[in-house]
């Protein structure tokens, strides 16, 4: 028996970077806001391997459809998506740390001692940003290490926006001087 209601997530992702439009910006929004709650969804490989199967070379227009049409919206999809990690971490992170955290080899004077060395630090938000864009670093830890450490929220959204915006740009960028 079919479902009544199924949504091919595949196909809307590869639609929206070949025919980005405001619909599918809208799609993908709600698909990384969703996939960050799942948390462990190779999202980002579905939505750039259609890049594999463009025809020509990317244009000016293309890149530019791209980037307002599916990095934006992935970045804050993702963003406001990953909120629930980092408030997990950061009002549970020390309990979870303090009753499990032998099985890690991580106590919570581990946690504050990093802290303290973050704390007041102009270039804890460029951490964060650099770990975003990295391709193949999941999401999941770097939300929680951010709500550990107790990163304040905005530096948090902003980076976090900003830096898986710029993630799918290198990853269509990357794909599409290979192919």
């Amino acid at each position: 028996m079919e479902p009544i209601f199924s949504i091919d997530i595949a196909k809307i992702l590869y639609d929206a970077v070949l025919n980005p439009n405001v619909l599918s910006a809208v799609w993908i929004f709600i698909i990384f806001l969703l996939g960050e709650a799942v948390a462990f969804l190779p999202l980002l490989v579905v939505l750039t391997a259609p890049v594999f199967f463009l025809k020509g070379s990317l244009t000016v227009v293309l890149i530019t459809k791209i980037f307002f049409l599916v990095a934006v919206p992935v970045g804050l999809g993702v963003s406001i998506g990953s909120l629930w990690l980092y408030g997990l971490a950061y009002w549970g992170g020390k309990p979870a740390i303090e009753r499990y955290g032998k099985y890690l080899r991580i106590s919570w004077s581990d946690v504050e001692k990093a802290r303290r060395k973050l704390e007041n630090k102009r270039y804890d938000g460029l951490i964060l940003l650099s770990l975003r864009i990295l391709p193949l670093l999941p999401t999941l830890p770097v939300s929680v290490a951010a709500g550990l450490l107790r990163m304040n929220v905005w530096s948090y959204l902003v980076f976090t926006a900003i830096g898986m915006t710029a993630r799918v740009m290198l990853m269509v960028f990357v794909i599409g001087n290979v192919v």
